[in-house]
């Protein structure tokens, strides 16, 4: 892969300029204070900076760039501290849906969350420390639907998600299916987090999944998965270093200012 370091400079400029706008501080603190969930508005302007339609094709109304931007914007998400779930939706979860087999329900997905009507999130982690793909919930077979009872751990963004992509079992295939917000038998355990970011548990108490909701089926399934969440990662890496570098630029701004017993240190 070719990587036009120039234009990765000028996403990660563009990015900059955009965070610095806004207190994200006092957004953050607002958010803790309240009852977490994501700020629409705030989310709405990201969707014109074109963020969550970055890695979307251009045939689902996206710009259809790659991870080298997605890397850039990502850097700059650190160095503000803001608590939005870009990377969990704009990345994760598109980086999964734009590997399916194509479908109205794949389609119309990635076009939501690329003019920013729909907060996306997944669904896969079943235990504490688990970093791969594994269908261990299994879903039931019930006339031309299934019926899954499971819990999902670290999903994000949980309270505020339009729906989620889950990971089930079907007979020992696995399954990737779409779980819009509010159907029944779905509930949340909301944990607050120090960043403000929100995430939590999704339970599954026998939710009922028609055959319209399936969006794959198979083997694949799982390094479809797999090859998302290493996207992502690579994502994260950037946005903790842009973290690493605002924690450098912060203390050596103090340390060029800093006095002790009448003399710079």
């Amino acid at each position: 892969m070719t990587v036009d370091v120039s234009e990765m400079q000028a996403f990660r400029d563009s990015a900059r300029d955009f965070l610095a706008r806004d207190d994200h501080g006092e957004r953050i603190r607002a958010l803790i204070a309240g009852d977490g969930g994501v700020d629409r508005d705030f989310w709405r302007r990201i969707a014109d900076a074109g963020w969550p339609a970055l890695l979307v094709p251009e045939e689902q109304g996206g710009l259809g760039l790659g991870l080298a931007e997605a890397v850039a914007i990502a850097e700059e998400i650190g160095r503000s501290y803001i608590a939005e779930p870009v990377l969990p939706v704009a990345v994760q979860a598109v980086s999964l849906l734009r590997r399916l087999p194509g479908g109205a329900l794949r389609d119309e997905l990635l076009g939501g969350i690329a003019d920013g009507s729909r907060l996306v999130g997944m669904a896969w982690q079943r235990r504490p420390g688990q970093i791969r793909a594994e269908a261990a919930a299994s879903a039931r077979a019930d006339g031309d639907a299934w019926v899954l009872a499971a819990e999902y751990m670290g999903v994000a963004p949980l309270r505020s998600a339009d729906g989620w992509l889950a990971l089930a079992n079907d007979g020992g295939a696995p399954m990737l299916v779409w779980l819009p917000a509010g159907q029944a038998g779905i509930s949340i355990q909301p944990q607050r987090r120090l960043d403000g970011a929100e995430a939590g548990t999704l339970v599954l108490s026998s939710c009922r999944i028609a055959a319209a909701q399936v969006l794959a089926r198979g083997g694949e399934v799982l390094e479809w998965l797999d090859a998302a969440l290493d996207t992502t990662r690579i994502a994260q890496a950037a946005q903790l270093l842009g973290v690493a570098r605002r924690a450098f630029d912060a203390t050596l701004e103090y340390m060029n200012v800093r006095v002790q017993f009448g003399k710079p240190i």
